[in-house]
């Protein structure tokens, strides 16, 4: 199946990371002709000019819509999913952009083949519309033993940026936890080696880490593949990246309503996080007999969401029913 890719703005502006993780992975052309279909992805939130080239487009085309409206969107309790060309004026995020007015209107004059939505409620899935995540860009690392998983020095990896207040939140209480629950826990980046030279018993790591004061990811896995469990917590969007980066460990991500291309289910291949006590679900999930198998099935599960695999066993399979 050929595809072109057409952007949505006259910026010709496309996310990067939607671009390695999903679009590279399509057999990509360079012209609408050569194409059996196109694919069109909006990523920001931002005011944009809708592009010509989209208006003209006379192929049967795909959304890959991968908005995320801020941490203040009720992530949990909405009854609808936005849509373009359903529902973007009852929303005051989308209904005054320059450009979403425009993409509302040719989306409901023209429907995509398969509307893929990162933000999707789970009850309004249906065969032309389709979740869709961030991929998986890091390297994976070979399933460990069960001794060497349960010899692992870190309980618990948490490094966060505040996106969203639930991060800071849990950050309290894992300090707040540490005295009755006598774990250490180490707080910045250059703890590690100072605290490892005293015999530790249980440690977890809670690490803020804002985009000024970032370390290159490859310690942060490192630091990760000797964890136990690793948060990835509600930020800008519900589906966040650092869901598919849990390379090396359990995954840990509080409840949703969304619908998965490859779903997460708690105590199976992830951890779920009770939104009202998220430290008491972590700590229920360290004293599992069954966190080993969590942690094989979380890596088996990672291996789908690489973005080779990704495309080529969900997305593509997706679309051809359609066409």
């Amino acid at each position: 199946m050929k595809v072109f890719i057409q952007p949505v703005s006259k910026s010709n502006d496309i996310n990067p990371v939607v671009k390695a993780g999903i679009l590279n992975h399509f057999q990509c052309v360079g012209s609408v002709n050569e194409a059996d279909v196109v694919l069109v992805p909006i990523s920001s939130i931002e005011p944009f000019q809708l592009h010509d080239n989209l208006k003209n487009i006379r192929k049967p085309y795909v959304l890959v819509d991968f908005l995320e409206y801020g941490s203040s969107w009720d992530h949990i309790n909405r009854q609808e999913t936005h849509l373009f060309g359903k529902n973007t004026n009852s929303y005051n995020c989308t209904k005054s952009k320059s450009g979403f007015v425009e993409l509302d209107a040719f989306v409901k004059a023209r429907p995509p083949l398969v509307y893929f939505k990162r933000e999707l409620l789970d009850s309004e899935v249906s065969e032309s519309l389709k979740p869709v995540e961030f991929t998986c860009l890091l390297p994976l690392k070979p399933i460990v033993s069960k001794s060497e998983f349960d010899s692992r020095r870190i309980e618990v990896f948490y490094c966060w940026g505040l996106s969203s207040c639930s991060r800071p939140a849990l950050h309290g209480e894992i300090f707040k936890q540490m005295c009755p629950k006598g774990y250490g826990v180490i707080s910045h980046w250059d703890q590690f080696d100072g605290y490892f030279k005293d015999k530790r018993n249980k440690t977890w790591v809670s690490i803020y880490s804002p985009h000024y004061v970032r370390v290159p990811i490859q310690k942060i896995v490192d630091i990760q593949s000797q964890s136990k469990i690793t948060v990835s917590m509600f930020g800008n969007g519900v589906k966040c990246f650092r869901t598919t980066e849990c390379v090396g460990a359990v995954l840990a991500m509080p409840y949703d309503n969304l619908a998965w291309g490859i779903p997460w289910n708690h105590m199976d291949n992830c951890v779920r996080l009770d939104s009202k006590n998220e430290h008491e679900s972590l700590c229920s999930a360290l004293n599992s007999n069954d966190l080993y198998d969590v942690y094989r099935r979380s890596q088996e599960t990672l291996q789908k969401y690489v973005g080779s695999s990704y495309v080529k066993n969900y997305m593509i399979p997706t679309i051809k029913e359609k066409l």
